[in-house]
């Protein structure tokens, strides 16, 4: 007899089927207030393709009523499924006020036991006789009762309440404990009829509307294909601005009493599109992309996610600045591409490829229209030094962007957030500065192209930059992705008149790195070229020219956290001398603190904050670290 998953696992797997994705970097005001609440399970993620064992769900047909101001359901759901070995039984998942009362399938007899379990009703289907392997099934099953809304799954009311799976939408599980994470590639359609005069927005494609009876009826379809893009619907009354030109068609949902940022958002929306479109190389594949703007005070209710052709995002994201909404609201929606459309399958393990690559886009996004600092590297390496200091003095950077085990990922809200997406944003942008800009910008079109609505992971995209790039990244990804530690490079240069200069590292034994290094000439010409660094073997730089200094290219920074071998020396020539105890001083004051008046990036840090120059690592720059350097002045290189 097959091993059940035992309830309390599948459990663990499964809650959190929306929140748990897909959504934009919690400010740190709120993740230090929440830091020691409990976070919300991991979902039930696949590691390989096709991740289901013995069944195979191949379409959720869900058909509810709704009353929003009380929260009373009634509601219906056929699953149908292909058993692949044999099935005994799958489980539905629902708002703990609500209760599966009977179930039918042709030809079998179906029980059911309603199991109340953490805030919510966990309903076995057990099925007699067993579904045999190659046969196909379709189970229908009543529920209905009242919303408790005691998990995230739900709120009721006015002027705005919303439902997510796992309340009134059912999450089904099957009986090797996979759920929440649309493995199976089932195809779901959601009919849902609330009192006249209620609008309704969800994921989805919208494919029907009627009235009767005193209800308004609204069809929703999600196309079969693996995703974690589940069904979100928000409703209430709601007001609408339609972006102009847009490609498909997209429209700023909000609530009618609060219809601020609506319009600023319509308009960023149309940056915001192409944007998208340049990143994946073609555009969404929606019916209707809509853009939803949750109320302000909603932060802790439900700050956003995105779904099938459907972005919500909160105003509370407006606090620090319109710029800082406008970044956000990219963040949420390159979510469709990089969440909904292109589901790594490996989500179990990593967020890399999710959230990384969504905070990723959202510096991007801020480079090219939201830049005001001067050349879109100055910006990029300005934005990612702040993931330099948020980890170096906040995180652990020797955790594996891919964990072997889910228990191993942050329950610690800053630690998970440091994780999922500070590092692997950093890490992507790594990655960019190795293959170049043009071919990473090949890559995630063609990790678009190749991935979307299909099986892939992070061993995918591992063969498609490796494929664009003609390079091989294997030793990158084991070290660094698979793998975890603290990259901290210390260099020095030697080069004797007329030879060519040889660079030596310091702190990476056993590591191979590559890098592109700016070797600068005393000409004062920037040259760029890519070395691999194994260990601490010397490696000879292919210039003859006397070089002044050598230093990897800033925009590594974020993931690579590279200084100088030489103690006091900030700027990489070897030498302690006027310019660093310049450098130094201007720095005194200054704190690696998130939240600063003023301050910039994800967490409001000073990202003049250079770390080279706190020298006892405390994260504050004082007397003791400019008397590091100036205890120091007058060091030359090759002297002594």
């Amino acid at each position: 007899m097959r091993n059940r998953t035992s309830l309390g696992l599948a459990l663990a797997l499964l809650l959190g089927a929306v929140n748990g994705w897909a959504t934009p970097i919690p400010r740190f005001e709120t993740l230090v207030a929440h830091r020691s609440l409990p976070k919300s399970p991991l979902l039930p993620k696949p590691v390989s393709a096709p991740p289901f064992a013995s069944t195979k769900i191949t379409r959720i047909d869900t058909t509810l009523h709704l009353a929003p101001d009380t929260g009373v359901v009634d509601g219906h759901v056929e699953v149908e499924l292909s058993s692949l070995g044999t099935t005994s039984q799958i489980a539905l998942l629902l708002d703990s006020g609500l209760s599966v009362s009977t179930a039918t399938a042709s030809g079998k007899s179906v029980t059911v036991q309603n199991t109340p379990t953490q805030g919510y009703d966990y309903a076995t289907l057990g099925i007699t006789p067993t579904v045999g392997s190659g046969e196909s099934l379709v189970i229908s099953a009543d529920y209905s009762g009242t919303l408790a809304c005691k998990n995230q799954g739900c709120k009721m009311g006015a002027p705005l309440g919303f439902l997510l799976e796992n309340a009134a939408i059912p999450s089904v599980i099957d009986q090797d404990g996979i759920g929440g994470y649309n493995a199976w590639g089932a195809s779901r359609t959601l009919t849902i009829s609330v009192p006249t005069g209620t609008d309704v927005v969800a994921s989805g494609d919208l494919s029907g509307t009627s009235q009767a009876n005193g209800e308004s009826t609204t069809v929703w379809k999600i196309p079969g294909y693996p995703s974690y893009g589940g069904n979100v619907v928000m409703f209430g009354q709601l007001s609408t601005v339609t972006v102009s030109g847009a490609s498909p068609k997209s429209d700023v949902y909000a609530v009618s009493s609060s219809p601020k940022y609506a319009t600023d958002m319509a308009g960023w929306m149309t940056d915001i599109l192409p944007f998208l479109d340049d990143q994946a190389g073609q555009a969404l594949p929606y019916q209707e992309l809509k853009v939803f703007k949750l109320p302000l005070g909603w932060l802790d209710i439900f700050r956003g996610t995105a779904g099938y052709g459907l972005t919500l995002l909160s105003e509370d994201y407006a606090g620090p600045s319109d710029a800082y909404f406008e970044e956000t609201l990219a963040h949420e929606n390159a979510h469709q591409w990089w969440g909904v459309l292109v589901s790594p399958s490996d989500i179990r393990n990593t967020r890399w490829l999710v959230e990384g690559l969504a905070t990723l886009s959202q510096i991007d996004y801020s480079a090219e229209h939201l830049n005001t600092v001067g050349s879109r590297e100055e910006y990029l390496a300005r934005r990612y030094r702040e993931h330099w200091l948020t980890v170096h003095y906040l995180g652990d950077p020797s955790l594996p962007l891919v964990v072997q085990n889910p228990s191993s990922i942050p329950q610690d809200s800053i630690q998970n957030t440091l994780w999922a997406y500070i590092r692997s944003s950093a890490m992507l942008e790594h990655l960019r500065v190795l293959v170049g800009d043009d071919v990473f910008k090949t890559t995630l079109r063609s990790w678009a192209k190749t991935c979307s609505q299909q099986f892939c992971d992070t061993a995918d995209f591992l063969n498609v930059i490796q494929t664009t790039s003609g390079q091989d990244l294997s030793k990158v990804f084991s070290q660094y992705v698979w793998d975890g530690t603290a990259v901290e490079p210390r260099f020095s240069f030697t080069q004797a008149e007329g030879e060519k200069p040889v660079v030596t590292t310091e702190g990476i034994d056993g590591q191979t790195l590559s890098l592109r290094l700016q070797v600068t000439l005393r000409t004062g010409e920037v040259k760029e070229m890519l070395v691999t660094f194994e260990g601490s073997t010397p490696v000879e730089l292919d210039v003859t020219e006397p070089v002044l200094r050598v230093r990897p290219n800033p925009l590594h920074d974020g993931f690579v956290w590279s200084r100088s071998a030489q103690p006091g020396d900030q700027d990489f020539d070897g030498e302690v001398d006027g310019f660093d105890v310049i450098h130094c001083a201007r720095q005194l004051g200054k704190v690696a603190q998130p939240s600063q008046p003023g301050g910039e990036g994800v967490w409001a840090l000073d990202l003049d904050f250079d770390p080279r120059s706190d020298a006892n690592d405390d994260g504050t720059i004082d007397e003791s670290d400019l008397s590091a350097v100036t205890d120091l002045f007058g060091t030359v290189k090759g002297a002594g």
